[in-house]
């Protein structure tokens, strides 16, 4: 006859992945991103002060990463405002690229 602990050590075996992983990597994928365009922003207002033209760069990719998440949104909810101002912040960040790139 197996004991308590021993049913409890097997019920916390888990194989494969679950809901719960699933909701995890999601948010820590989301927190990593807001990460991103918030070291992005600081680098792109230290760039401004300094008077260097990488500020396009920084701004770049916060506005990236802005775009990626509402077009995410938009393939959640199908709501075509998300799908717009993603796309339109999309391309603005790659026209600020291509300037930051020119200039160096």
């Amino acid at each position: 006859m197996k004991s308590t602990q021993d049913i409890s050590a097997q019920r916390r075996v888990r194989y494969g992945k679950d809901e719960r992983d699933r909701q995890i990597d999601v948010q820590s994928k989301s927190y990593a991103a807001e990460i991103m365009v918030t070291v992005a922003e600081i680098l792109m207002i230290a760039a401004l002060v300094k008077g260097s033209p990488l500020w396009r760069g920084f701004l770049s990719v916060a506005l990236t990463g802005c775009a990626v998440g509402l077009i995410h949104k938009y393939t959640v909810y199908r709501e075509k405002p998300y799908l717009y101002v993603g796309l339109a912040l999309g391309l603005a960040a790659l026209a600020l690229l291509i300037a930051c790139i020119r200039v160096m």
